[in-house]
């Protein structure tokens, strides 16, 4: 839960130094943020994706594991990239490696 971490305000979002700007050396821009938090972006299945804030007196704030959180649903519903590898157990690739040797064997490699 968002009050659970450590609020910083939607401003200093855009110092984070892991979230780059979309143009090299550039810092990543306050109204993009904003329009995060109030407007959101589309996933592929139209759902909207927002920010997640809450309002400290008259200040917005959010958290830098809130922001993670709103990058990993962008991933998710991005049709363009492909679903993360799921590393096989010891035992499947040693199931793996003993039928690709009886393909090599029967043809003969």
């Amino acid at each position: 839960m968002l009050f659970d971490e450590v609020l910083l305000p939607l401003r200093d979002v855009t110092r984070l130094p892991w979230i780059p700007g979309r143009r090299p050396g550039k810092k990543l821009s306050f109204p993009t943020v904003w329009r995060w938090a109030t407007k959101g972006l589309r996933g592929k299945d139209k759902t909207v994706i927002r920010l997640e804030t809450c309002r400290v007196g008259g200040m917005l704030c959010t958290s830098e594991l809130a922001v993670r959180r709103f990058f990993e649903a962008l991933t998710e519903h991005d049709p363009n990239i492909a679903p993360a590898m799921i590393p096989r157990s010891p035992a499947a690739r040693a199931r793996a490696s003993a039928r690709a040797a009886k393909i090599l064997e029967s043809k003969g490699i």
